[in-house]
């Protein structure tokens, strides 16, 4: 309904558009069932070709839906959309890099969901590559962000995910660490900001 009366009054092209058309494809996403995934991956794709023409490729929202875009694809799974992710993926990464540098919170998040996707491709040198993105993340996001910081979590938690895949004791055991650490950080996380509120 709201995309509607955006596009009636603003006109499809319009940000104000896009992010309407962006927040119901998130909508869609979020309801998992094959149909609601198909859609959301449709408008995905519209929302971000007329992102680039409207806004620029290099613009935050742009990135957004691209982003966007490389998730839904990795959920799918297969092969291809794997690979189609994972370009995309690599774009946002490159391009954060080269507007905000390798140590901002949206970089940071865009090496995480490389190393995801990467996750999910299931062959060896994805997973030597995902480690590597995923251990400079945890570490830039320490120096940066702070320990406590959510996306510095969101990737030890990635991290422990890599490891516990890989399956060897070494591995096994730093996993168990790190979800244990990222335990105790979040229950802080979660204190201080009730004792805030």
């Amino acid at each position: 309904y709201e995309l509607t009366l955006s596009q009636e009054k603003y006109g499809k092209e319009h940000p104000n558009t896009l992010a309407r058309m962006n927040d119901l494809a998130s909508a869609l996403a979020n309801q998992r069932d094959a149909e609601s995934l198909k859609k959301a991956e449709a408008l995905y794709r519209e929302t971000l070709e007329l992102s680039k023409k409207v806004l620029g490729k290099e613009h935050k929202k742009t990135l957004s839906s691209m982003g966007n875009l490389a998730y839904i694809l990795m959920r799918k799974g297969d092969v291809q959309s794997l690979a189609e992710a994972e370009v995309l993926e690599r774009t946002v990464l490159a391009i954060r890099r080269k507007l905000y540098g390798e140590e901002n919170e949206y970089t940071l998040s865009s090496m995480r969901n490389l190393a995801e996707t990467l996750m999910c491709k299931d062959d060896k040198p994805s997973l030597v590559e995902a480690e590597t993105l995923l251990r400079d993340a945890l570490k830039l996001g320490k120096k940066t962000l702070g320990e406590e910081h959510l996306i510095t979590l969101y990737n030890m938690n990635m991290l422990g995910r890599l490891l516990e895949k890989k399956g060897d004791e070494a591995s096994s055991k730093e996993s168990r660490v790190l979800f244990e650490k990222a335990e105790v950080l979040r229950k802080k996380i979660e204190s201080t900001k009730s004792k805030t509120e």
